[in-house]
C-alpha cells in the first residue's frame, strides 16, 4: 500500500474475522446516512418552516402567536448539526492541518490516526457518559416556551456522541490494521438529499 493509497478494504490474503467485520460495516453504513441525513434535513426543514410562519404571525393578525418559535428552531438546528457529524466523522471530511500527517508515511499515518481515535473515543465516551447523566437529571425539567422535556436536547447529544464514539473505534481498528484511509473517503453508494 502507497501513502496516496486510500485502505478501505482487507488486504488479498488477510480476510481476517477483524476485516470481514469492517467490510461488513462499511457496507451498512450507507443505510445508517441515509437515515441521519433524513432526520437533518427533516429537523432543518421543520426549522425554517417554523421560523417562517413566525415571522408570517408577526405580520398577519390571523395567525396566532409563535413565541416558541426560536426555541424550536434553534433545538431542529442543534439536533440536525449533531446528526450528520458522526458521518463527517466516517468519511473524514472535517478540516485538517495536514503539516504532519503529509509527510508521514504509511507506518506512520496508521500510528498517528490511531492515538489520535484513541483521544477522540476518550472525548466522545465523556460526552455520552456526561449526557447521560443530564438525561436522567433533566427528565423533570421543562423548556420555557415549548415545554419540552429537557431531556430531549441531551439525548441527541447522547446519540450523537455514541454514534461518533463507535466511528471513532471503527477507525482505531483500520488503523491497527493498517486501513485508516488518508484524506476524505470516496463513498460507493452517495447519499442524495
Amino acid at each position: 500500500m502507497t501513502d496516496d493509497d486510500v485502505a478501505t478494504s482487507a488486504p488479498p490474503g488477510r480476510a481476517g474475522p477483524v476485516h470481514l467485520l469492517l467490510d461488513r460495516y462499511h457496507r451498512v453504513t450507507p443505510v445508517l446516512d441515509r437515515i441521519t441525513i433524513g432526520a437533518a434535513v427533516t429537523l432543518v426543514t421543520t426549522g425554517v418552516l417554523v421560523t417562517a410562519l413566525s415571522v408570517a404571525a408577526r405580520k398577519l393578525p390571523l395567525l396566532p402567536s409563535m413565541s416558541w418559535a426560536s426555541e424550536l428552531t434553534t433545538f431542529c438546528l442543534v439536533a440536525a448539526v449533531l446528526l450528520v457529524l458522526p458521518q463527517g466523522l466516517r468519511q473524514n471530511t472535517q478540516m485538517a492541518v495536514t503539516v504532519l500527517t503529509d509527510r508521514l508515511g504509511d507506518r506512520g499515518f496508521q500510528r498517528l490516526t490511531a492515538v489520535n481515535q484513541v483521544l477522540s473515543a476518550v472525548l466522545f465516551a465523556v460526552l455520552a457518559w456526561f449526557g447521560t447523566e443530564m438525561v436522567l437529571l433533566q427528565q423533570a425539567g421543562h423548556s420555557p416556551q415549548l415545554g419540552l422535556s429537557m431531556a430531549v436536547p441531551y439525548l441527541v447529544l447522547v446519540v450523537s456522541a455514541v454514534l461518533m464514539l463507535f466511528e471513532t473505534v471503527v477507525r482505531f481498528t483500520e488503523a491497527l490494521l493498517g486501513r485508516a484511509p488518508r484524506g476524505p473517503v470516496a463513498t460507493d453508494d452517495p447519499v442524495e438529499v
